[in-house]
């Protein structure tokens, strides 16, 4: 019993490990096009005044998007916090699953 409930974690881990990797990389994708819509609006803004309204709007967007970025660093930092803590819960659970294996060839080799 031990042994279908270990493979049935895992499993569940492993799933899980996979969704949080899809997710670090939609989110450090969506941050590479973030990066590249704030260069494009500095590249536009250096033809402007800098006392231009224009100018102005094209600053709080570029700042609006740095903050976005921001947010997106902390939920790769979250991520990566989540990823090693069920790296470390699959080695345990890997670990319990070879004993559970060994003991299972113990008892029937007796």
């Amino acid at each position: 019993m031990g042994m279908c409930t270990d493979m049935m974690r895992l499993s569940s881990l492993t799933s899980q490990k996979y969704d949080l990797e899809y997710q670090s990389q939609l989110i450090t994708d969506t941050k590479m096009q973030l990066t590249r819509s704030a260069s494009e609006l500095t590249r536009v803004g250096t033809d402007l005044d800098p006392g231009s309204p224009a100018y102005a709007e094209l600053t709080k967007r570029t700042e609006r998007l740095h903050a976005m970025e921001k947010k997106l660093d902390k939920q790769l930092q979250e991520n990566d916090v989540r990823l090693k803590a069920i790296d470390t819960e699959m080695q345990s659970v890997q670990g319990m699953l070879s004993k559970n294996i060994q003991s299972s060839f113990k008892y029937g080799s007796m």
